[in-house]
């Protein structure tokens, strides 16, 4: 019998369509859990959370080149400071500075194996930016593939004892494609805290015009408004729109 947790997103709490249970801890306290949506495949991730791994990953490239503006480089050569740029304090730089390596070193360690599932060879280009994007477009080019890359041997810098005592240790494990791709949401989402780009946003009551589900989110003062089940998007004044005649039609049910 299989497991319902492998049914589940790998994700687990994370889920972006995670949903809250109320438990009973014991006799007279209750707590919160969220509990994962159900994968697609076993062992993978649901349908929301491969949407938006599918989209960090196409972000990537504008989050690298994001990261450089930070650090006062031009997004053309990332190597030659823009004049009259403002030095960002030390401990600033180095977390922008590894954030940038580590998207190069992810998007490069999946986008190899999907090359090569996909019967091409993988070349590095010299520059980072441009790596970063030659790796994006191989992974969002055959998304499938990455899902279902078997695990392989992987070694990574383990960045928090650097940080706490200078030194680059090695860790050595064993990873899939879903892994990969979580880790790939991650990085995005770690550029969008670091950027300040972190909103708030509030869950619509308005179904999707694509899929009809209830998924549909707008981002505090943003100008659109998102599906984060099927991707779907479009501008405020659309959705007002939609919902305007939704509304009328629901008003002249109740009146019939």
């Amino acid at each position: 019998m299989t497991d319902e947790t492998a049914l589940r997103c790998r994700r687990g709490p994370r889920c972006a369509d995670a949903r809250r249970e109320t438990i009973q801890l014991d006799a007279h306290t209750t707590g919160t859990v969220h509990v994962a949506a159900w994968a697609t495949t076993p062992g993978g991730l649901c349908r929301m959370d491969t949407t938006l791994a599918k989209r960090a990953v196409e972000q990537l490239p504008a989050d690298y080149t994001e990261l450089s503006e930070l650090l006062g480089k031009t997004s053309r050569s990332n190597d030659a400071p823009i004049g009259g740029t403002r030095e960002l304090p030390v401990p600033i730089r180095l977390n922008v500075e590894a954030l940038q390596a580590a998207i190069v070193f992810e998007l490069d360690l999946w986008a190899a194996p999907v090359a090569e599932a996909s019967g091409f060879g993988y070349f590095e280009t010299a520059r980072p930016g441009d790596r970063v994007r030659s790796a994006s477009g191989w992974i969002t080019g055959r998304w499938p593939v990455l899902l279902s890359l078997p695990s392989m041997a992987v070694a990574r810098v383990d960045g928090r004892e650097e940080t706490l005592s200078g030194r680059n240790p090695i860790v050595h494990s064993e990873e899939d494609g879903v892994a990969g791709a979580i880790a790939l949401i991650g990085l995005h989402d770690q550029v969008t805290e670091l950027a300040g780009r972190t909103q708030h946003t509030r869950r619509l009551w308005t179904p999707c015009p694509r899929c009809e589900r209830l998924s549909l989110e707008h981002p505090e003062g943003g100008p659109k408004v998102d599906c984060v089940r099927c991707g779907h998007r479009m501008s405020l004044e659309e959705y007002e729109a939609l919902a305007g005649v939704l509304a009328r039609a629901y008003g002249a049910e109740v009146n019939a």
